[in-house]
C-alpha cells in the first residue's frame, strides 16, 4: 500500500538548525536531500572549518532519518567541506541518478563567475563529482540554471545575467572546457521551465515573458506565460502574478497548447518582494507558501481558492517526496532551520494484479475519482514529485469505476506513476 498525502494540516516531524542561511535543496532518491548553505549574516568562520570568504559554501547529503533525529549528519557532496561554489539551482534525472547543482563562483562583493557542478549519486553516501564547468566571464549577480531533458539527452544552462542559454548532449557537456565553450546555444533567455518531454519554457528578461522551446526543432515560440514562480502540475504550468489589487494572482495554462485555463485572484496581499513566496504543486492543485503573512494557501484550477492555513514559521527553499513530505528552510531570518512538514493522510493506493483501487482514510473505494498514469523516463520513478512532472512520459488520464479501481492492463511489464490529485 502507498500513502498519497494531502495538505490538510501541518505536523512539523523534523527541526535541524544548521545557523545559517541555505540557498538551495533538493529531494534525492532513496530519502537523501542536497542541501547547499553558507553563513550569510557572519560571512566567516563557521563551526566546519570554514574560516573566510570565499570558501564558505557548503554541499551537503543529509538522510532524512538524520533530520528527523536532530542530526547533522552529512556527505560532502562535492568532496570538501569548504568551496568558493554558491549552489542556488538543481536538475535531476532518476535514471542516470545524476544531480547538477548551477549557482556560481564567489568572488567578490556581487561579482562571480557562473557555474554548474555534475554529481554522480548513484550511491549518495559516496558521491562523484563528474564536472564542475564555469563561464569564464566574471558578472555582477550571476547564476547559471540547469536543465537536463532525459528524452533528448540535452543538458541546458541558462546564464544570468548574460542572457543566453548554452545546451548540447550530457557526454558532449562533461568533455566541454567552460560553460561558454558550448557551442549550441540561445541567445536572449536565461531561466528554463519544464511543460513535458519535448517542451520548456524559457525567459525572456526583455519581455518580461516565457517563450516555449521545442527540444525537437530548437525554434521558439511566444507565450503569454509571465510570473514570479512557474511549476508544473499534470494538467497544467502554473504562474503566480501580481494582480492590479495588489494580490496574489495564479494562472493556471493548459498543457497542450499553453493557453490561458483559469486565471485565480486569490485575494490575498502580494508580499512586497516576491521572493517572500514559494509553492509546490500537489496534483492539479497549487500550494502557495506566504513568508510575509505566514499563510499557506492552497488553490485549484476549478475551484480557485480553496483553503488558508497558518504558517507556524517562515517557510523559504521547498522540495517534496512521493509520500507527501514537504522539506522547507526558512533562511530570511537569519537562520538555516531544516523542516519537515507532513501532510494528512487522504488517500491509499492499493496495486492488485493489473487494477489500481483507491480508497480514503476510512477505506471505503473513491469512485469517480480522476487520476493520471504515466512512465516515467528510465523506468525509475524518483521520490521528487516536483519534479517528476517534467520527467514524464505522455500522461493517461483514467477515471475510477464503481469499486474505485482504475486499469492498468496497458502498462503490464511497466514502470508507472499513479498520481492522486488530492
Amino acid at each position: 500500500m502507498v500513502s498519497i498525502q494531502k495538505l490538510v494540516s501541518i505536523t512539523t516531524l523534523g527541526d535541524v538548525e544548521i545557523s545559517s542561511g541555505i540557498h538551495v535543496l533538493h529531494g534525492l532518491p532513496e530519502d537523501w536531500i542536497y542541501i547547499g548553505w553558507y553563513h550569510e549574516f557572519n560571512y566567516g568562520s563557521d563551526e566546519y572549518g570554514c574560516t573566510s570568504l570565499p570558501n564558505i559554501f557548503h554541499h551537503w547529503l543529509m538522510k532524512r532519518a538524520d533530520i528527523e533525529a536532530g542530526q547533522l549528519t552529512h556527505v560532502n557532496a562535492l568532496g570538501r567541506e569548504c568551496t568558493d561554489f554558491v549552489g542556488m539551482e538543481t536538475t535531476y534525472d532518476p535514471a542516470k541518478k545524476i544531480l547538477v547543482i548551477g549557482g556560481y563562483r564567489y568572488t567578490a562583493g556581487d561579482q562571480g563567475y557562473p557555474k554548474i557542478a555534475i554529481i554522480d549519486v548513484s550511491d549518495p553516501s559516496s558521491p562523484r563529482v563528474l564536472k564542475e564547468l564555469e563561464h569564464s566571464q566574471s558578472f555582477s549577480s550571476p547564476r547559471a540554471r540547469p536543465y537536463y531533458n532525459p528524452k533528448h539527452n540535452i543538458l541546458m544552462i541558462g546564464v544570468h545575467p548574460e542572457n543566453r542559454i548554452y545546451y548540447d548532449t550530457f557526454e558532449n557537456v562533461l568533455n566541454a572546457s567552460s560553460i561558454d565553450a558550448i557551442p549550441n546555444r540561445l541567445d536572449g533567455y536565461d531561466w528554463i521551465s519544464p511543460v513535458d518531454e519535448d517542451r520548456v519554457l524559457v525567459a525572456n528578461p526583455s519581455t518580461g515573458r516565457n517563450d516555449v522551446l521545442d527540444l525537437t526543432t530548437m525554434q521558439t515560440s511566444p507565450t503569454d506565460i509571465s510570473g514570479w514562480f512557474i511549476v508544473r502540475a499534470p494538467n497544467y504550468v502554473v504562474a503566480l502574478y501580481k494582480t492590479a489589487n495588489n494580490t496574489i494572482g495564479v494562472k493556471f495554462f493548459n498543457i497542450s497548447d499553453l493557453s490561458l485555463a483559469k486565471d485565480v485572484d486569490t485575494g490575498k496581499s502580494a508580499p512586497s518582494n516576491g521572493e517572500q513566496l514559494s509553492l509546490l504543486a500537489v496534483g492539479d492543485k497549487v500550494v502557495i507558501f506566504n513568508n510575509e503573512s505566514l499563510e499557506i494557501y492552497v488553490v485549484d484550477p476549478v475551484n480557485g481558492l480553496e483553503a488558508t492555513f497558518s504558517l507556524p514559521e517562515k517557510c523559504g527553499w521547498l522540495d517534496r517526496f512521493s509520500d507527501g513530505v514537504v522539506i522547507c528552510t526558512h533562511p530570511f531570518r537569519g537562520n538555516g532551520d531544516i523542516k519537515e512538514f507532513l501532510a494528512d493522510v487522504y488517500y491509499a493506493v492499493v496495486v492488485n494484479g493489473t487494477k489500481a483501487c483507491i480508497k480514503d482514510q476510512a477505506g471505503n473505494p473513491v469512485t469517480n475519482k480522476t487520476v493520471y498514469v504515466s512512465e516515467p523516463y528510465g523506468q525509475q520513478c524518483s521520490r521528487d514529485v516536483q519534479k517528476l512532472y517534467g520527467l514524464l512520459k505522455s500522461v493517461t488520464q483514467l477515471t475510477t469505476d464503481s469499486e474505485g479501481c482504475v486499469d492498468l492492463s496497458q502498462f503490464v511489464g511497466k514502470t508507472v506513476v499513479i498520481i492522486v490529485p488530492p
